[in-house]
C-alpha cells in the first residue's frame, strides 16, 4: 500500500508515508508549510489493492475429489477481481475477444466418466461472463499445459464443459473473466460445479417420480440431470409441440380434486432453458395407453407450466421434456418440478391470550393455499357462538399466516366458546371449537430467588392465557406495577425483576 500527498512550493515536492519523516531544516525555514503538509498527509487518498485469491494460479488450484460425491461444488471464490493471469497457458481457441483475472482447478477422476463442469445458473457464480478451459501437463504446474476442451458462453454467457475425462489423468481446469474490464461490485464470485451425468432414474414411466398425493403443497420434486436422458417409451407428441427430446416422467394421485399448478419455471431448479410439459391418464398404468389431458409449452418465457383441474383419486403421468431437438446444452440440463394445490383454506384454532376481565384474544392459524382469504371468529357463551369478529383479509399467500381478533365484554369465572373461519372462493373452512376462562382463582407462588446478579426471579401458576400484572413495594401500602409475567406454558409463569430498588422488597400479583 502507498500513501502518497503532494503539494506545489514554486516547485512540486512530494513524499511518501510510512516512514517519511520532514527534514529540520525544512520545517524550520518553512513552519506554515509544515502545518500544511502534516494536513496533506493525513488527509491524503489510500488506495487498496484487491486481493487475489488463494487458487489465483496453478499452485494453489483447488483440489476437486476424484471420486466426488457428484454433483460436487467448489468452494466460492467470493471476490475474483484481485486474481491475475500469472503463469496461465496461452489464450484457448474458443474465445472471441481478451480474457483476465483466472482462478485454478485440479481435478483427477478415480473413473473413466462424462463430466460436466460448470459455473452457470446452478453455482454460486456471479461473475456475468465467464471463459473456461480444460488442460493436461506433463510435468504439472510446471507445464507445458495441453489444451483438451474450452467453452466461452455455453448458456447465456456463462462457461460449461461436458467431457469424457480419463481416470487417473490429473486435469487443471481455469476459469477466467471475460474480457479485460474488473467486475463491478456484487458480480465478483466464482464457483465450480463438477457432475457425472447418469441416465436419470425418472427417464422412463417405470420409473416415474411419485408425487405425494396430499403434499404438502407447494412440493418440490427432486433435480433430475437430463443429460443422458431418453425418450424411450413416450406417449405421443402433445399438441402443444412435437419436437422435443430427453424426457423425465412423474406420477401423481391427488388426495383431493382442486385445480393444481404444475412449473417448471423460477421457482424452481430447472436451468432447462426451454421446457415442455403434457399431462396424460392411462388405463392400464405405464403399459398405456396414454390419454392425453394437457400440454403446455412456454407459459413462463420459455419454460413450461401447466394449471389444471385434476381429480382426486386419478392417476395422472406428467412428462416433461427439453423442447427441440438440439443437443443438450452443459450447465443447462436440471429438471425439478413444483406443484402448488389450489384449496379451500386451511384453519386451526389455537389457545386464547391476554385474558382479562373485560376481554381476551383469540388466536388460529391460517393458511391461504394460494387463493385470495378472510378469516374472522366465532365466539360465544355456547358452541351456538353468537357473535363474530370483523372480518380480516388474510392474502393469498401459501404459508401459515396467523390470525388474531380482540373481544370485549366477556365476564370472568364464564366458559366461553371460540373457533377461527377462513373463506376464499374455492369454499369455506372452520377451526375447531376450544375454550377459556378467566379465572378468579388466586394464582400460587412456586419459586422466589434472590440472584447472585442482584435480580429477584420469581415464578407462579395461573391460568393459561391470562394476563397477569406484577405490583412491587417496600413499604406495603405503595404498589407501584413493575411489569407483565411471562408465561412459560403449561399456565406457568414468570417474572424477573433486574434492578430492584431495595433490598427489602414485596411482590404480589393481580389479573386485570
Amino acid at each position: 500500500m502507498t500513501e502518497k500527498a503532494c503539494f506545489e512550493l514554486g516547485t512540486k515536492l512530494c513524499f511518501r508515508q510510512p516512514g517519511w519523516q520532514m527534514p529540520a531544516w525544512f520545517s524550520a525555514r518553512y513552519p506554515a508549510i509544515f502545518f500544511l503538509l502534516a494536513v496533506l498527509i493525513s488527509c491524503s487518498t489510500v488506495v487498496f489493492a484487491a486481493t487475489a485469491p488463494p487458487n489465483d494460479t496453478c499452485t494453489g488450484a483447488e483440489v476437486i475429489p476424484s471420486a466426488g460425491p457428484f454433483p460436487y461444488l467448489s468452494g466460492v471464490a467470493a471476490d475474483v477481481s484481485g486474481a491475475t493471469t500469472v503463469g496461465d497457458p496461452p489464450s484457448p481457441a474458443c474465445i472471441s475477444g481478451s480474457i483476465s483475472r483466472s482462478v485454478w482447478y485440479q481435478f483427477t477422476p478415480s473413473a473413466t466418466k462424462l463430466y460436466t463442469i460448470s459455473t452457470g445458473s446452478d453455482t454460486a457464480t456471479t461473475v456475468v461472463d465467464t471463459v473456461m478451459a480444460i488442460y493436461t501437463s506433463a510435468s504439472n504446474c510446471g507445464g507445458p499445459f495441453a489444451l483438451v476442451a474450452c467453452n466461452d458462453d455455453s448458456g447465456g454467457l456463462a462457461a460449461a464443459i461436458s467431457k469424457t475425462l480419463n481416470a487417473g489423468t490429473t486435469y487443471y481446469l481455469v476459469v477466467w473473466i471475460s474480457g479485460s474490464v474488473a467486475p463491478s461490485a456484487g458480480k465478483t464470485a466464482v464457483q465450480l460445479r463438477v457432475s457425472q451425468p447418469v441416465v436419470p432414474a425418472n427417464d422412463t414411466c417405470a420409473g416415474a417420480e411419485i408425487i405425494p398425493g396430499n403434499g404438502p403443497f407447494p412440493y418440490l420434486t427432486s433435480v433430475a440431470d437430463t443429460t443422458l436422458a431418453t425418450t424411450a417409451g413416450d406417449p405421443p407428441a402433445p399438441s402443444c409441440n412435437t419436437n422435443f427430446s430427453r424426457s423425465v416422467w412423474y406420477r401423481f394421485t391427488p388426495n383431493a380434486s382442486a385445480v393444481y399448478e404444475l412449473s417448471t419455471c423460477a421457482d424452481t431448479a430447472t436451468t432447462i432453458y426451454d421446457t415442455l410439459m403434457a399431462v396424460y391418464t392411462s388405463p392400464s398404468g405405464c403399459s398405456g395407453p396414454y390419454t392425453f389431458v394437457v400440454c403446455n409449452d412456454n407459459a413462463c418465457g420459455t419454460r413450461a407450466v401447466i394449471t389444471a383441474t385434476l381429480s382426486a383419486g386419478v392417476t395422472y403421468y406428467i412428462v416433461i421434456w427439453e423442447a427441440g431437438n438440439d443437443p443438450y446444452t452443459p450447465g443447462e440440463t436440471s429438471v425439478q418440478m413444483r406443484v402448488s394445490g389450489y384449496f379451500p383454506p386451511a384453519i386451526v384454532t389455537t389457545a386464547a391470550t391476554s385474558i382479562t376481565s373485560t376481554g381476551a384474544v383469540l388466536n388460529a392459524v391460517v393458511n391461504p393455499n394460494h387463493v385470495l382469504t378472510s378469516g374472522w371468529f366465532e365466539w360465544g357463551t355456547t358452541t351456538n357462538f353468537g357473535n363474530i369478529t370483523p372480518v380480516q383479509s388474510l392474502g393469498n399467500g401459501s404459508s401459515n399466516f396467523q390470525m388474531g381478533a380482540s373481544i370485549a365484554g366477556i365476564q370472568s369465572a364464564k366458559t366461553y366458546y371460540f373457533r377461527g373461519m377462513a373463506t376464499n372462493n374455492l369454499g369455506i373452512s372452520q377451526g375447531t371449537n376450544r375454550t377459556f376462562t378467566r379465572s378468579i382463582t388466586l394464582p400460587q407462588f412456586t419459586l422466589a430467588a434472590h440472584l447472585t446478579n442482584g435480580a429477584f426471579h420469581s415464578q407462579f401458576s395461573g391460568n393459561a392465557g391470562q394476563s397477569y400484572l406484577i405490583q412491587g413495594s417496600t413499604n406495603l401500602v405503595n404498589w407501584p406495577v413493575l411489569g407483565n409475567a411471562t408465561e412459560l406454558g403449561g399456565g406457568l409463569f414468570q417474572f424477573d425483576e433486574s434492578n430492584p430498588t431495595n433490598l427489602l422488597r414485596f411482590y404480589r400479583v393481580f389479573s386485570p
